[in-house]
């Protein structure tokens, strides 16, 4: 998701509740000097009447009590996953589609599935997940609309259900794969609700403003709110009370792969230990998971499966990653047609980079075969950049690394990850900083004529179209 504008005033109007419950109806508007967050104001802000009345006045602000409502679960944190955003803008967007199973391709009509639709039997029922080969989906599901991506659309969308939230509380924090993590601490008392009303609230906005299904998870703790929020179907929310014995039933029966983190490799370190469960996780020593898995990764994961996550929700966070896709027309097997493609892909996302005064520490390279098999590799880069021939030189050693001189391949993904804000990164100067700067000042030469005249103004000769003759 993008970041809006913030906005800490409710967009619609609320009343003070009823005593001992919630309201769902919504007449009177928020006075001034309150927000989520603020400061209790002392209860004689709304004077009790006299005698009872046949119809309540309309009162100018919500009440506002010391504590939250009684029914409070203490499931403060709440997780919002927007189900596969991109086939779900699509499926809205064209009412013709409405009764076919809908897949969102990154990379033209050789491309990979970006998303699937989310509330397609079809599509669930023949295994079509993101990262499929088009070809395997038009296999599988020969009636299914594949469709160009269109991120503008799709960023739109994010934006418009980013200000949704920001209608409840400031604390928001934006996730990569359109997710999105709120504290409801300090809304509680302002609206008057339980966290699950609260998220509930939220969802239906979404659904009623901008048709888009969702999964809401509200916890404890982040890490409680996204589990809950992933074992949710579209639609629905779950909440996982401030119980031990409650949360311990829920997280047990997991799979270890259900922690964030835990990828296919770990998953297969874990299962040779026979540690399949969370249940499993818990029950085995924090140091025999160190030993087993490292220092840090065994102590994280010793601690998830018991359900704890001390981190806080943080606001303005920058995006985690920015990635680019190129499909070839035709599968290749010539090594230097897939590096000028990777330094095309790096110079489409430095100047993204750029423009957001980001910087990267981590590109991550996704192979697809023409079998489908699909490779990633990640590789640190020497230090923060956002210049275009650093991560096209990161792109370049995982290239060489894979060693695919025999392989046919028909798709690359490149990511620039770990990105930091440009003005609060440290950097330490190199005795090569004038090749750097010489870079930098090419490449910000390209970022104006781009602006000024459009894309790819001025490129590497490398990527300039070869004249026949």
């Amino acid at each position: 998701m993008t970041h809006p504008q913030r906005s800490t005033r409710p967009a619609d109007a609320v009343t003070a509740p009823r005593r001992g419950g919630d309201t769902d109806t919504d007449t009177g508007g928020p006075g001034p000097g309150t927000g989520p967050g603020s400061r209790p104001g002392p209860a004689a802000a709304v004077p009790a009447p006299a005698a009872p009345a046949v119809s309540a006045p309309a009162v100018s602000a919500p009440a506002v009590s010391a504590a939250p409502p009684a029914a409070d679960t203490g499931a403060h944190i709440v997780h919002v996953r927007l189900e596969d955003l991109p086939a779900a803008v699509e499926k809205r967007d064209r009412p013709d589609l409405a009764d076919r199973p809908v897949a969102v391709l990154d990379g033209g009509p050789r491309g990979t599935v970006l998303s699937a639709c989310p509330a397609c039997p079809a599509a669930r029922a023949a295994g079509v997940r993101p990262g499929m080969g088009a070809a395997r989906v038009r296999r599988l599901l020969p009636d299914a609309a594949l469709l160009p991506a269109r991120p503008e659309h799709y960023a739109a969308a994010a934006t418009a259900v980013t200000a949704v939230l920001h209608t409840t509380t400031p604390l928001v924090e934006l996730l990569p794969g359109d997710r999105a993590v709120l504290d409801l601490t300090g809304a509680l008392p302002y609206f008057g609700r339980t966290p699950a009303a609260l998220a509930r609230r939220i969802q239906d906005r979404i659904h009623a403003e901008h048709r888009l299904p969702s999964a809401l998870g509200a916890a404890p703790n982040r890490l409680l709110a996204r589990l809950a929020a992933d074992t949710a179907s579209p639609g629905t929310l779950r909440v996982l009370p401030d119980d031990p014995a409650a949360l311990t039933a829920f997280l047990d029966p997991l799979p270890a792969s259900a922690l964030p983190g835990v990828g296919p490799a770990t998953a297969a370190a874990l299962a040779r230990y026979g540690l399949h469960t969370l249940a499993d996780l818990r029950r085995t020593p924090a140091a025999t998971l160190r030993r087993a898995l490292g220092p840090a990764t065994g102590q994280r994961l010793a601690e998830q499966a018991r359900g704890h996550d001390p981190r806080p929700v943080l606001r303005d966070t920058p995006a985690r990653r920015l990635g680019d896709a190129h499909a070839f027309p035709a599968d290749t097997l010539d090594p230097g047609v897939v590096r000028t493609a990777l330094l095309d892909l790096a110079h489409r996302i430095a100047p993204r980079l750029r423009a957001d005064r980001l910087l990267a520490s981590a590109a991550t390279l996704t192979v697809r075969l023409a079998d489908g098999a699909a490779l990633t590799r990640t590789r640190a880069l020497p230090r923060p950049t956002d210049l275009a021939a650093d991560l096209a030189d990161a792109a370049h050693r995982v290239q060489d690394a894979l060693a695919l001189q025999r392989a046919r391949i028909r798709h690359l993904h490149l990511r620039a990850e770990h990105l930091t804000e440009a003005a609060r990164t440290p950097f330490q100067l190199t005795l090569d900083h004038e090749d750097d700067d010489r870079r930098r000042r090419a490449e910000t030469t390209a970022d104006r004529a781009a602006a000024r005249y459009g894309p790819g103004t001025l490129r590497p000769a490398s990527l300039l179209p070869r004249r026949e003759g």
